[in-house]
C-alpha cells in the first residue's frame, strides 16, 4: 500500500510539473504572438524585433526555462538561437499568421544592408547590465551608446574579447529602433549593433 501511495504521489507531481511547464510556455508563446501582432504591417520584421518580443516574455520565466530546458537567460547571446527555436515551434500552431509574416519579411530586411548606418570612433565604456552596451565617442566628439542585442558580424572574436575593447577604435554598423522605456514612460531610440570591427 505504501509503495502504491509513493507511486501515485510521483505521478501526481510529474503531472503537475508538466502542466506548469505547459502553462508558462503557453504564456510566453501567447504574449510573443501578441507582441509581433502589435508591430504594424508597414514595418519590416527584423530578427532583432522578433528576438526582443520573445526575450521580453521569456525573461519573466527565466528560472523555469533554465530548469526545464537548460536555457540560461543571463547568457542570451549564446542561448538566443535555442530559445528562438523553442518558442517558434510553439508559435507555428498558436499564431501561424505571424510565422508566415516573419518568413515573408525577415530575409528581405536582414539582407538590406543599405538600412544600416555607420560610425567610427573610440569605445570609452562598456556597460554590462541586462544587455551589453558600448559607449563610443566619434571623431566629432559626440558620445553615443550602441547595444548588443543580436549576433554581431565582426573581424574579431567579439564574444570572448569584448571586455578588452575599451579605448580601441572601431567601426560599427547599426540600426535604430524605437522601444518603450518604462523608466521614462515613453518611447526612445536605441542604436542596435549589426557589425563591429576593430580598426588597426
Amino acid at each position: 500500500m505504501k509503495k502504491i501511495l509513493i507511486l501515485f504521489s510521483i505521478i501526481l507531481f510529474n503531472a503537475h510539473l508538466a502542466h506548469s511547464q505547459e502553462d508558462y510556455m503557453s504564456k510566453i508563446v501567447e504574449n510573443s504572438c501578441q507582441c509581433l501582432a502589435e508591430i504594424p504591417n508597414t514595418e519590416e520584421l527584423s530578427s532583432i524585433r522578433i528576438g526582443l518580443c520573445m526575450i521580453q516574455e521569456a525573461n519573466i520565466y527565466k528560472e523555469e526555462l533554465l530548469r526545464d530546458h537548460g536555457i540560461n537567460m543571463d547568457n542570451i547571446d549564446v542561448e538566443g538561437e535555442r530559445l528562438g527555436r523553442l518558442i517558434a515551434l510553439e508559435m507555428i500552431t498558436s499564431c501561424p499568421e505571424q510565422i508566415q509574416r516573419i518568413a515573408s519579411n525577415i530575409d528581405k530586411y536582414d539582407e538590406d544592408d543599405d538600412s544600416y548606418q555607420k560610425i567610427q570612433g573610440v569605445i570609452k565604456a562598456i556597460d554590462k547590465n541586462d544587455f551589453i552596451a558600448f559607449s563610443v565617442t566619434s571623431d566629432d566628439g559626440k558620445t553615443s551608446k550602441f547595444y548588443w542585442l543580436n549576433f554581431i558580424n565582426s573581424n574579431k572574436d567579439i564574444q570572448n574579447e569584448f571586455n578588452s575593447y575599451k579605448k580601441k577604435k572601431v567601426e560599427i554598423e547599426y540600426s535604430i529602433y524605437e522601444f518603450y522605456d518604462p523608466n521614462l514612460g515613453e518611447y526612445r531610440n536605441y542604436n542596435v549593433i549589426e557589425s563591429l570591427n576593430i580598426i588597426n
